[in-house]
Protein backbone atom coordinates (compact mmCIF):
# COMPACT_ATOMS: atom_id res chain seq x y z
CA UNK A 1 0.00 0.00 0.00
CA UNK A 2 1.51 3.52 -0.81
CA UNK A 3 2.16 5.70 1.60
CA UNK A 4 -0.85 8.59 2.49
CA UNK A 5 0.99 11.99 3.12
CA UNK A 6 -1.16 14.71 4.77
CA UNK A 7 -3.09 17.13 2.64
CA UNK A 8 -1.05 20.20 2.93
CA UNK A 9 -1.30 23.62 1.96
CA UNK A 10 0.53 23.45 -1.25
CA UNK A 11 -2.18 21.43 -2.07
CA UNK A 12 -5.38 24.04 -1.25
CA UNK A 13 -6.85 26.56 -3.59
CA UNK A 14 -6.86 30.17 -2.19
CA UNK A 15 -10.80 29.32 -3.07
CA UNK A 16 -10.90 26.47 -1.03
CA UNK A 17 -12.94 27.16 1.69
CA UNK A 18 -11.53 26.58 4.95
CA UNK A 19 -13.58 24.52 6.89
CA UNK A 20 -13.27 21.97 3.64
CA UNK A 21 -9.46 22.62 3.96
CA UNK A 22 -9.98 21.50 8.07
CA UNK A 23 -12.14 18.76 6.70
CA UNK A 24 -8.92 17.25 4.10
CA UNK A 25 -6.71 17.49 6.59
CA UNK A 26 -8.25 15.15 8.75
CA UNK A 27 -9.70 12.91 6.38
CA UNK A 28 -5.55 12.42 5.37
CA UNK A 29 -4.53 11.97 9.18
CA UNK A 30 -7.64 9.03 9.37
CA UNK A 31 -5.88 7.24 6.52
CA UNK A 32 -2.21 7.30 8.03
CA UNK A 33 -4.09 6.40 11.31
CA UNK A 34 -5.10 3.21 9.37
CA UNK A 35 -1.96 2.48 7.62
CA UNK A 36 -0.12 2.68 11.33
CA UNK A 37 -2.32 0.36 12.24
CA UNK A 38 -2.13 -2.66 9.73
CA UNK A 39 1.92 -1.94 10.38
CA UNK A 40 0.97 -2.75 14.08
CA UNK A 41 2.94 0.67 14.96
CA UNK A 42 0.25 1.65 17.97
CA UNK A 43 2.07 4.79 19.01
CA UNK A 44 1.69 6.13 15.69
CA UNK A 45 -1.87 4.77 15.38
CA UNK A 46 -3.54 6.97 18.29
CA UNK A 47 -0.92 10.35 16.84
CA UNK A 48 -2.63 10.19 13.68
CA UNK A 49 -6.14 9.79 15.16
CA UNK A 50 -5.86 12.32 17.79
CA UNK A 51 -4.64 14.77 14.91
CA UNK A 52 -7.51 14.00 12.89
CA UNK A 53 -9.82 14.51 15.73
CA UNK A 54 -8.06 17.76 16.17
CA UNK A 55 -8.85 18.77 12.63
CA UNK A 56 -12.46 17.73 13.00
CA UNK A 57 -12.98 19.84 15.87
CA UNK A 58 -11.71 22.59 14.47
CA UNK A 59 -13.76 22.14 11.04
CA UNK A 60 -16.55 21.97 13.42
CA UNK A 61 -16.25 25.43 15.03
CA UNK A 62 -15.49 28.96 14.23
CA UNK A 63 -12.24 29.08 12.09
CA UNK A 64 -9.47 31.64 12.81
CA UNK A 65 -8.94 33.93 9.67
CA UNK A 66 -6.67 33.04 6.75
CA UNK A 67 -3.63 33.90 7.96
CA UNK A 68 -3.57 32.00 10.96
CA UNK A 69 -4.91 28.99 9.52
CA UNK A 70 -1.83 29.58 7.56
CA UNK A 71 0.52 29.60 9.78
CA UNK A 72 -1.31 26.25 11.72
CA UNK A 73 -1.10 24.25 8.66
CA UNK A 74 3.04 24.97 8.21
CA UNK A 75 3.45 24.40 11.83
CA UNK A 76 2.01 20.93 11.88
CA UNK A 77 3.26 20.11 8.32
CA UNK A 78 7.07 21.22 9.57
CA UNK A 79 6.68 19.51 12.77
CA UNK A 80 5.23 16.29 10.95
CA UNK A 81 8.52 16.38 8.75
CA UNK A 82 10.99 16.92 12.22
CA UNK A 83 9.07 13.68 13.69
CA UNK A 84 9.67 12.09 10.35
CA UNK A 85 13.37 12.54 10.70
CA UNK A 86 13.62 12.57 14.40
CA UNK A 87 13.27 8.15 14.12
CA UNK A 88 17.16 8.71 12.78
CA UNK A 89 18.45 11.91 13.46
CA UNK A 90 19.53 13.82 16.46
CA UNK A 91 18.95 17.23 14.88
CA UNK A 92 15.78 17.02 14.09
CA UNK A 93 15.08 16.35 17.87
CA UNK A 94 16.95 18.91 19.38
CA UNK A 95 14.86 21.33 16.74
CA UNK A 96 11.10 19.81 18.23
CA UNK A 97 12.36 20.28 21.49
CA UNK A 98 13.01 24.01 20.60
CA UNK A 99 9.90 24.21 19.47
CA UNK A 100 8.57 22.97 22.43
CA UNK A 101 10.34 24.45 24.96
CA UNK A 102 9.15 27.81 23.00
CA UNK A 103 5.63 26.81 22.92
CA UNK A 104 5.37 25.60 26.82
CA UNK A 105 7.24 28.68 28.05
CA UNK A 106 4.81 30.94 25.79
CA UNK A 107 2.00 29.43 26.98
CA UNK A 108 3.55 29.38 30.63
CA UNK A 109 4.07 33.30 30.31
CA UNK A 110 0.57 33.85 29.35
CA UNK A 111 -0.57 31.92 32.17
CA UNK A 112 1.36 34.50 34.38
CA UNK A 113 -0.68 37.03 33.30
CA UNK A 114 -4.21 35.12 33.94
CA UNK A 115 -5.04 34.33 30.59
CA UNK A 116 -7.33 31.67 31.54
CA UNK A 117 -7.95 30.24 28.31
CA UNK A 118 -3.79 30.11 28.26
CA UNK A 119 -4.04 28.16 31.30
CA UNK A 120 -6.47 25.50 30.24
CA UNK A 121 -4.67 24.83 27.55
CA UNK A 122 -1.13 24.47 28.99
CA UNK A 123 -2.79 22.31 31.64
CA UNK A 124 -4.62 20.00 29.15
CA UNK A 125 -1.17 20.05 27.14
CA UNK A 126 0.43 18.73 30.23
CA UNK A 127 -2.05 16.58 31.77
CA UNK A 128 -2.43 14.60 28.26
CA UNK A 129 1.07 14.30 28.26
CA UNK A 130 1.50 12.69 31.80
CA UNK A 131 -1.10 10.42 31.33
CA UNK A 132 0.08 8.92 28.25
CA UNK A 133 3.28 8.52 29.70
CA UNK A 134 1.67 7.16 32.96
CA UNK A 135 -0.07 3.98 31.00
CA UNK A 136 2.80 3.27 28.98
CA UNK A 137 5.24 3.45 31.90
CA UNK A 138 2.60 0.92 33.35
CA UNK A 139 2.57 -1.59 30.81
CA UNK A 140 6.32 -1.03 29.66
CA UNK A 141 8.31 0.52 32.20
CA UNK A 142 11.49 -0.88 31.00
CA UNK A 143 11.48 1.93 27.87
CA UNK A 144 11.75 5.08 30.46
CA UNK A 145 13.99 3.24 33.25
CA UNK A 146 17.20 4.12 31.95
CA UNK A 147 15.91 8.40 32.42
CA UNK A 148 14.25 7.33 35.53
CA UNK A 149 17.02 6.04 37.35
CA UNK A 150 18.86 9.22 37.13
CA UNK A 151 16.37 11.83 38.05
CA UNK A 152 14.93 12.68 41.12
CA UNK A 153 11.38 12.15 40.12
CA UNK A 154 9.01 11.44 37.37
CA UNK A 155 5.84 13.13 35.98
CA UNK A 156 2.66 11.99 37.49
CA UNK A 157 -1.34 13.31 37.69
CA UNK A 158 -2.08 14.77 41.27
CA UNK A 159 -5.68 13.90 42.27
CA UNK A 160 -7.60 13.60 45.47
CA UNK A 161 -9.26 10.64 43.45
CA UNK A 162 -8.63 7.63 45.71
CA UNK A 163 -7.63 5.26 42.55
CA UNK A 164 -5.00 7.83 41.30
CA UNK A 165 -3.56 8.60 45.02
CA UNK A 166 -2.97 5.05 45.54
CA UNK A 167 0.41 4.76 47.21
CA UNK A 168 1.10 1.16 46.57
CA UNK A 169 0.04 1.10 42.70
CA UNK A 170 2.82 4.26 42.54
CA UNK A 171 5.86 2.88 44.66
CA UNK A 172 5.38 -0.15 42.50
CA UNK A 173 6.02 1.79 38.91
CA UNK A 174 8.86 3.51 40.85
CA UNK A 175 10.19 0.08 41.51
CA UNK A 176 10.07 -1.50 38.56
CA UNK A 177 11.43 1.76 36.96
CA UNK A 178 14.14 1.78 39.62
CA UNK A 179 13.88 5.67 39.82
CA UNK A 180 16.36 7.64 41.79
CA UNK A 181 18.93 4.57 41.86
CA UNK A 182 21.74 6.14 39.97
CA UNK A 183 20.99 10.22 41.11
CA UNK A 184 23.03 12.09 42.49
CA UNK A 185 22.10 12.74 45.86
CA UNK A 186 21.13 9.75 48.55
CA UNK A 187 17.48 10.40 47.98
CA UNK A 188 15.99 6.98 48.33
CA UNK A 189 14.78 5.35 51.67
CA UNK A 190 17.33 4.27 54.64
CA UNK A 191 18.67 0.82 54.22
CA UNK A 192 18.78 0.88 50.58
CA UNK A 193 21.42 3.76 49.89
CA UNK A 194 22.61 5.07 53.43
CA UNK A 195 20.97 7.86 54.86
CA UNK A 196 18.58 10.08 52.82
CA UNK A 197 20.00 13.92 52.13
CA UNK A 198 17.94 16.50 53.19
CA UNK A 199 17.24 20.29 52.62
CA UNK A 200 19.02 20.84 56.14
CA UNK A 201 19.77 24.51 55.48
CA UNK A 202 19.70 27.64 53.15
CA UNK A 203 22.65 27.16 51.78
CA UNK A 204 22.46 23.16 50.82
CA UNK A 205 18.79 24.36 49.23
CA UNK A 206 20.41 26.82 46.94
CA UNK A 207 23.32 24.58 45.95
CA UNK A 208 20.95 21.93 45.01
CA UNK A 209 18.30 24.25 43.29
CA UNK A 210 21.90 25.69 41.60
CA UNK A 211 22.99 22.10 40.92
CA UNK A 212 19.64 21.09 39.09
CA UNK A 213 19.96 24.51 36.91
CA UNK A 214 23.60 23.47 35.80
CA UNK A 215 22.13 20.09 34.80
CA UNK A 216 19.27 21.59 33.23
CA UNK A 217 21.52 23.06 30.69
CA UNK A 218 24.19 20.55 30.34
CA UNK A 219 21.04 18.41 28.99
CA UNK A 220 20.08 20.93 26.42
CA UNK A 221 23.38 22.54 26.06
CA UNK A 222 23.14 21.32 22.45
CA UNK A 223 19.83 22.77 21.99
CA UNK A 224 21.15 25.92 23.57
CA UNK A 225 23.93 25.89 21.21
CA UNK A 226 21.64 25.45 18.03
CA UNK A 227 18.92 28.41 19.29
CA UNK A 228 21.71 30.71 19.73
CA UNK A 229 22.85 30.58 16.40
CA UNK A 230 19.57 30.52 14.88
CA UNK A 231 19.07 34.21 16.83
CA UNK A 232 22.80 34.99 16.46
CA UNK A 233 22.79 35.01 20.37
CA UNK A 234 25.64 34.92 22.65
CA UNK A 235 25.51 32.27 25.50
CA UNK A 236 26.76 33.04 28.96
CA UNK A 237 30.31 32.47 29.70
CA UNK A 238 29.79 29.90 32.02
CA UNK A 239 27.52 27.70 29.65
CA UNK A 240 30.64 26.27 28.16
CA UNK A 241 32.40 25.45 31.55
CA UNK A 242 29.15 23.58 32.43
CA UNK A 243 28.89 21.69 29.18
CA UNK A 244 32.53 20.28 30.12
CA UNK A 245 31.63 19.16 33.64
CA UNK A 246 32.24 15.81 34.96
CA UNK A 247 29.09 14.06 35.99
CA UNK A 248 28.17 15.38 39.54
CA UNK A 249 29.65 13.32 41.97
CA UNK A 250 31.59 13.10 45.23
CA UNK A 251 34.77 13.77 43.44
CA UNK A 252 33.92 16.59 41.15
CA UNK A 253 31.38 18.68 43.30
CA UNK A 254 34.17 21.62 43.74
CA UNK A 255 33.99 22.21 40.04
CA UNK A 256 30.73 22.04 39.62
CA UNK A 257 30.50 24.76 43.01
CA UNK A 258 32.78 26.28 40.71
CA UNK A 259 30.78 27.11 38.15
CA UNK A 260 27.60 27.81 40.32
CA UNK A 261 30.00 30.30 41.91
CA UNK A 262 29.78 32.14 38.41
CA UNK A 263 26.26 32.17 37.54
CA UNK A 264 25.66 33.83 41.18
CA UNK A 265 27.98 36.38 39.98
CA UNK A 266 26.49 36.55 36.83
CA UNK A 267 23.09 37.16 38.39
CA UNK A 268 24.49 39.78 41.21
CA UNK A 269 24.55 43.59 40.80
CA UNK A 270 27.92 44.39 39.77
CA UNK A 271 28.67 40.86 40.21
CA UNK A 272 29.04 40.85 43.70
CA UNK A 273 26.56 38.10 45.26
CA UNK A 274 27.36 39.79 48.55
CA UNK A 275 24.58 42.28 47.24
CA UNK A 276 22.11 39.97 45.74
CA UNK A 277 18.40 40.36 47.77
CA UNK A 278 18.23 36.75 47.96
CA UNK A 279 21.42 36.31 49.70
CA UNK A 280 21.13 39.48 51.76
CA UNK A 281 17.77 38.63 53.01
CA UNK A 282 17.91 37.10 56.98
CA UNK A 283 15.31 34.49 55.88
CA UNK A 284 17.20 33.19 52.78
CA UNK A 285 20.65 34.03 53.53
CA UNK A 286 23.04 31.15 53.48
CA UNK A 287 25.39 32.10 56.20
CA UNK A 288 25.72 35.16 58.65
CA UNK A 289 26.71 38.82 58.64
CA UNK A 290 30.93 39.58 58.43
CA UNK A 291 32.49 42.71 58.43
CA UNK A 292 30.06 45.17 57.39
CA UNK A 293 26.11 44.95 58.76
CA UNK A 294 24.87 45.80 55.38
CA UNK A 295 26.44 42.99 53.25
CA UNK A 296 28.29 39.71 53.06
CA UNK A 297 31.21 39.16 52.13
CA UNK A 298 32.10 37.15 48.97
CA UNK A 299 34.23 35.08 50.37
CA UNK A 300 32.21 33.92 52.99
CA UNK A 301 29.13 33.14 50.95
CA UNK A 302 31.34 30.87 48.27
CA UNK A 303 33.08 29.03 50.97
CA UNK A 304 29.76 28.41 52.73
CA UNK A 305 28.50 27.16 48.98
CA UNK A 306 31.62 24.97 48.20
CA UNK A 307 30.70 23.17 51.48
CA UNK A 308 27.29 22.78 50.61
CA UNK A 309 28.00 21.23 47.51
CA UNK A 310 30.38 19.02 49.41
CA UNK A 311 27.54 17.96 51.47
CA UNK A 312 25.30 17.20 48.84
CA UNK A 313 27.64 15.03 46.74
CA UNK A 314 29.22 13.15 50.05
CA UNK A 315 26.11 13.50 52.63
CA UNK A 316 28.75 15.71 54.97
CA UNK A 317 31.33 18.06 54.82
CA UNK A 318 34.90 17.72 55.66
CA UNK A 319 34.36 20.66 58.32
CA UNK A 320 32.56 17.89 59.80
CA UNK A 321 34.70 14.99 59.38
CA UNK A 322 37.56 16.55 60.55
CA UNK A 323 35.45 17.60 64.00
CA UNK A 324 34.25 13.95 64.39
CA UNK A 325 38.11 12.69 63.56
CA UNK A 326 39.38 14.54 66.69
CA UNK A 327 36.65 13.74 69.08
CA UNK A 328 36.68 10.11 67.76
Amino acid sequence: MPEVKPFTFADAVESTPLKDRAEKHAESYERRAEMAKAKGNRAECQRNKKLAKNWRRLAATRLPDDAFFRLMEQLIENSDVLLVKGEHSDTALLCLRLVLDNILTGLHGLALQKNKKAIACLLAGLNDAVARFETHSHREPEVYAEWAQNAFGIPGILSRNREKSDDNRQRKLLESLRQGENFPLKILPSGKRGKRWKYASNANDLAEKLRLYIEGHRLKFALLKLSARIEKATLPEWLEDAHKLPAFSPTSHREWSTVAWKILKSASPNRHPSKHPHLANNATKICNRVGDVDSIEDDEIRETLNQAFEVIATGTSARKRQKSARLS
